[in-house]
């Protein structure tokens, strides 16, 4: 009685509980256990784009930046990604004058979907310098991004919306920008 009740409790001949385990988990989409997983390389890019905002009217101005972004290995190995970098932005200001803008900051970033393309989603802040005369002010900003990354080899391409708050403007601006970019190995 005995054993057959211990046989019962049995799967098939050679399954165990962690190959059970496995299975269930690759079917689901779960990723491999973290060793089996290798670390996505840091990325570089260039970006550039426009930025829309308002002052008193609707108005485009430029934007181009360098990132850097790098997995936080803690959180998940490549779903989250710390961005840092430095945007440089030209506007023209309601008397029509040109103005620029510097806008470092650091991003937390996740991603997800296959390695070839990761849509990703992020937050983050960092300081607004501008400059007016002989005078730069600086401003705090936060920032919310969208976007997907379409990985080619080594190289990519991007697209990214990102929402910024700002008090230099009457609407917060929002940058609609393209990337070029390279894995570091």
């Amino acid at each position: 009685m005995t054993a057959e009740r211990g046989a019962c409790r049995r799967g098939p001949p050679g399954i165990g509980a962690a190959s059970i385990a496995i299975a269930i988990a690759i079917a689901i989409g779960v990723p491999a256990p973290l060793s089996a997983q290798s670390v996505m390389p840091p990325i570089i890019s260039a970006t550039g784009g426009a930025m829309r905002y308002t002052l008193g009217a609707r108005r485009d101005g430029a934007l181009a930046a360098l990132r850097l972004a790098s997995p936080v290995v803690p959180l998940g190995r490549n779903h989250w990604l710390i961005e840092g970098g430095a945007a440089y932005a030209w506007y023209r200001a309601a008397d029509n004058d040109l103005r620029h803008l510097f806008i470092p900051e650091l991003e937390l970033q996740l991603q997800a979907g296959p390695r070839a393309v990761q849509p990703y989603v992020g937050g983050g802040g960092g300081l607004a310098l501008t400059r007016v005369d002989s005078t730069t002010t600086t401003k705090l900003t936060a920032s919310a991004a969208v976007g997907v990354r379409l990985y080619l080899g080594g190289w990519g391409i991007g697209g990214e919306i990102r929402f910024r708050s700002l008090p230099l403007f009457d609407r917060s601006p929002r940058e609609l920008t393209i990337s070029l970019f390279r894995q570091l190995e």
